[in-house]
């Protein structure tokens, strides 16, 4: 299958198959999680859903009053728990009015950056699903998947913006560390391969929004650097081995399968030879 699909939820998405970004990242942690990862269904954390709140206000805000219901009552009494159940059962989902406040505060925090408004406000679509054949080095074809923020046109081409909620610094030096931390150079990569296996084309570029889940709600933007993306492109090849060897061998490595010696991080040691001589071991 190689195709974009912008009419596809996200519940469908994630029930088809295909190799993705959160796959690479568990396959490169721990094989044997990926593994057992499959078995059983991931529920949302509540930063996860508040972030997925964020996205579909600051991407398609007019789904919002169709997906959501802000809680005007307390959902401890009586009219609280009348209004919960009637907006469940017309299939919307509950957001506290503290939590839609703050993301609100983060909508207009984001449209005022004079970066980040002009890189969402392009021509485009959000909530792409992709879906592409990748071909192998020794000719075996793998089924992959991403679902990109938003795909938009700019200068003769298109290129993929991905939205970031951070409960961390948005600054640049601290987006550096996120970004090798959760492997988004890795994702950047892989949404670019797969754009190209689908367009036929290059993509013009891969550009993040990162905005804090904090106040002030600082927002920075910027596009993935080359060299970055090409490390990312060969952490994603490596993962896909990792994968086809485990397929073809039926083992599934853990984090460590044999006894290891337990140490402590070499900071540690720093720490206790500033503060003290470290003592003579009594065994």
């Amino acid at each position: 299958m190689q195709e974009f699909n912008a009419d596809q939820s996200a519940h469908i998405y994630r029930a088809m198959p295909g190799l993705n970004k959160s796959s690479i990242e568990k396959l490169l942690d721990c094989p044997l999680a990926y593994k057992l990862g499959l078995e059983q269904k991931d529920e949302p954390t509540p930063a996860m859903a508040f972030g997925t709140l964020v996205h579909s206000m600051i991407l398609e805000p007019e789904t919002v009053p169709s997906l959501y219901h802000v809680m005007q009552a307390s959902a401890t009494t009586k009219a609280g728990k009348a209004e919960k159940a009637q907006a469940l059962a017309e299939g919307k989902t509950i957001v506290s009015a503290s939590d839609y406040e703050r993301a609100k505060a983060m909508q207009t925090r984001v449209q005022a950056h004079p970066a980040a408004s002009w890189l969402l406000g392009l021509p485009g679509h959000s909530e792409v699903s992709m879906f592409w054949e990748m071909p192998t080095e020794d000719g075996r074809v793998r089924q992959c998947k991403a679902r990109a923020d938003r795909i938009a046109q700019v200068g003769g081409g298109e290129i993929i913006i991905d939205l970031k909620t951070h409960s961390g610094a948005v600054n640049p030096s601290e987006i550096e560390r996120t970004v090798a931390k959760f492997g988004y150079h890795r994702q950047a990569a892989w949404y670019a391969d797969g754009y190209e296996r689908i367009a036929g084309r290059p993509c013009h570029g891969f550009y993040f929004v990162f905005v804090s889940t904090t106040a002030p709600y600082m927002v920075t933007a910027g596009k993935m650097g080359d060299e970055a993306q090409a490390i990312g492109w060969g952490d994603c090849l490596k993962a896909e081995r990792i994968l086809h060897e485990c397929e073809e061998s039926g083992k599934w490595p853990g984090y460590a399968d044999q006894l290891i010696e337990i140490d402590i991080p070499a900071w540690a040691y720093k720490k206790a030879a500033e503060e003290m001589d470290v003592p003579e071991v009594p065994f």
